[in-house]
């Protein structure tokens, strides 16, 4: 909380990178979200490369995204989340 206001995410600037943190109920069990990157308009490049290697997408109902192939967009944003070996939850977004 900050101010009597529950906070949904923090963004911190780590040199060039952004980092948000936000609060998960599923935090330490790794059904939570370990990374997420922004990618810009390579987006769909980066999809398409991570396919083409066999990499399964996760598929979630996300309110106000709509899930298109393996991307869930809206509201100007698309993201695209899958697993990493060790069963984290890594997410790319861009435009």
């Amino acid at each position: 909380m900050r101010g009597g206001t529950v906070v949904e995410s923090v963004p911190y600037l780590s040199g060039c990178a952004r980092i948000i943190v936000y609060p998960a109920g599923f935090a330490g069990t790794n059904q939570a979200t370990g990374i997420t990157r922004g990618v810009g308009d390579e987006r769909a490049g980066i999809v398409a490369a991570l396919e083409s290697k066999g990499v399964v997408f996760e598929h979630h109902r996300i309110e106000g995204l709509r899930l298109t192939g393996d991307v869930h967009a809206g509201d100007g944003i698309k993201l695209a989340g899958f697993r990493n070996l060790d069963g984290n939850i890594l997410n790319i977004f861009g435009i």
